[in-house]
């Protein structure tokens, strides 16, 4: 007579994890895990905001992986604070008016030796490292001259 063997309920109870993670992006397991802090968010607020466009709360919670009402509160909170926010709920939200910071002035081979670090750390195996290169990349280009 065969030996005693585990039930099938509990194989699959000690193999759910893996199963889960296989199906779950790293990115959507590291939110889970740690979500964004609110300074962090309130940034990509910003960031998200600088372009113009009229943004609902819906598709900025979306983006963001908080609610709606997080955004709500969050858009409160940055036009208390000074920032030219306008919108309400149900409509959208706008940045009226630009936020500058003082120039950056690079050299051709500052530039070079930024763009070159940046090429690597988006290849980096950690995510993080690679979500905030391509994210830098993409804010540092936003603000260079056309040409």
């Amino acid at each position: 007579m065969p030996g005693p063997t585990a039930r099938p309920e509990a194989k699959i109870a000690r193999r759910a994890p893996q199963i889960a993670a296989s199906y779950l992006s790293v990115a959507a397991i590291r939110d889970m895990i740690a979500p964004m802090n609110r300074n962090d968010r309130l940034f990509d607020l910003i960031q998200i905001l600088r372009d113009g466009r009229l943004h609902r709360a819906a598709d900025l919670a979306e983006r963001l992986g908080v609610s709606t009402r997080t955004v709500w509160r969050d858009m409160a909170l940055l036009a208390e604070s000074g920032l030219p926010v306008e919108g309400e709920r149900g409509v959208g939200y706008i940045l009226r008016g630009p936020i500058t910071l003082p120039p950056l002035i690079l050299t051709d081979d500052e530039m070079a030796a930024l763009n070159h670090l940046l090429t690597l750390a988006a290849a980096h195996a950690e995510t993080g490292i690679s979500r905030g290169a391509a994210s830098l990349a993409a804010k540092i280009k936003a603000v260079l001259p056309q040409g």
